[in-house]
């Protein structure tokens, strides 16, 4: 079909082909990217969530406790002087921190009741609690009423002596996936302002918590088998 063409003329019409077959394969390849964005993040375990490794990273200080370290649950008391290692089962439990002074806390209580009510289905219990001194904490317990969340709340006792630093420089809000005996399993430092985040933010700490979880099961039990 070429043939008596110049090479000049051959040259140009590969280009041109070959400029028509690029910006096909580009509007392919951005139209599957915005699909993927776009896509709802319902899956059990995500493959697109959240990335809290950058907020764990240690050149921030307000990241939270390292996994392992241990907060003393007896310390954390409700209103009525009940602490919470007393009202804890053998399953890990979910703690929001939070303190009366933060505006950020009341933007995200529409994550904390969908994490405490999804993780709910899980047994695993959820509660509010704060570690920032007595100045901070005014009326703490009228506050955590007002969030909404629907969980009990707990206050660290001062009059016991300081927090861990590393809870207490925390920023808030946060969440921490601790045991029983009050070892640190899992953290996930900050909120955001903007819901698609925190609903990202939530699927990650419940996909997060259902590995964690269903792995401390594992464990306890090959233990128990094992005595």
């Amino acid at each position: 079909m070429l043939a008596g063409k110049t090479p000049y003329y051959v040259f140009t019409m590969g280009v041109v082909v070959g400029a028509m077959v690029a910006l096909s394969l580009a509007g392919l390849i951005t139209k599957a990217f915005f699909v993927r964005k776009e896509a709802p993040i319902n899956k059990p375990y995500l493959t697109e969530g959240f990335d809290f490794a950058p907020l764990r990273s240690s050149e921030n200080e307000w990241r939270g406790p390292e996994i392992g370290e241990k907060i003393d649950l007896t310390r954390l008391k409700k209103k009525d002087g009940t602490n919470l290692a007393s009202v804890v089962g053998q399953r890990p439990i979910a703690i929001v921190l939070v303190n009366s002074t933060c505006s950020m806390c009341k933007t995200s209580s529409d994550e904390m009741r969908y994490l405490r009510q999804t993780l709910a289905n899980v047994n695993i219990d959820y509660y509010v609690v704060s570690f920032a001194p007595p100045p901070q904490n005014m009326d703490f317990f009228k506050y955590g009423d007002s969030l909404g969340v629907g969980a009990p709340s707990f206050l660290w006792d001062a009059s016991t002596g300081a927090p861990p630093p590393s809870v207490f420089k925390m920023t808030v809000p946060s969440h921490l996936l601790v045991n029983s005996d009050g070892a640190v399993i899992c953290a996930w430092p900050g909120g955001n302002e903007i819901k698609a985040i925190r609903d990202r933010m939530a699927q990650q700490i419940v996909a997060d918590t259902l590995v964690a979880a269903n792995t401390a099961s594992v464990l306890t039990s090959k233990a128990g088998a094992n005595h």
